[in-house]
């Protein structure tokens, strides 16, 4: 399935092209624009459904609040074992692209504050990041990856670890606009 917030949208579950909506069947509203220097498309592909509606409904709500501030798209594949989701995320990123950095999510990744994060949003061309399934990423997502962050050194289900990020990506938005939702 693919989810993409500010510029397609996906079908509901009775297929009727007229209803559009999010992952947890919640029926979408017009982005509103804000003005100020346009950022970069954000990519984010994870491994399996949210199978929790509140953790769904919690992604909607992240996803609605970053597409005024920046393109997003969420791509969600395919359940598999490690090495067949790998190929497929690498699939899905294409070429290597330096305007396009590749960040992993691991748990042995490195620790970022959500300043730096901002930073690494507003320095690039665009960004995605890999959130590996329940058995948690392949080696080659992991080669791919132009680096490997975690966002706990705690484990977090893929769900648990889709919603934070969403959070952190927003978070990082609003710095990069001065919106007043940070408070450090």
């Amino acid at each position: 399935m693919r989810i993409v917030a500010g510029s397609a949208w996906t079908q509901a579950a009775d297929c009727r092209p007229d209803r559009r909506t999010l992952v947890s069947g919640t029926p979408l509203r017009r982005p509103r624009t804000i003005p100020g220097k346009a950022l970069p498309l954000l990519r984010i592909i994870v491994i399996g459904r949210c199978k929790d509606r509140r953790l769904a409904a919690l992604a909607d709500d992240y996803l609605a609040r970053i597409r005024p501030l920046a393109p997003i798209e969420v791509l969600e594949l395919k359940d598999a074992d490690p090495r067949r989701e790998a190929a497929d995320m690498v699939r899905r990123l294409g070429a290597r692209d330096a305007a396009r950095p590749v960040l992993a999510l691991d748990e042995k990744g490195e620790d970022l504050t959500t300043a730096a994060l901002a930073k690494i949003l507003g320095a690039h061309g665009g960004l995605s990041f890999l959130v590996g399934g329940a058995d948690g990423l392949g080696d080659e997502a992991r080669t791919r990856a132009d680096r490997t962050i975690r966002l706990s050194s705690l484990t977090l289900t893929h769900e648990m670890a889709r919603v934070l990020l969403l959070e952190q990506v927003y978070r990082g938005l609003t710095i990069l606009r001065g919106l007043p939702y940070h408070r450090a």
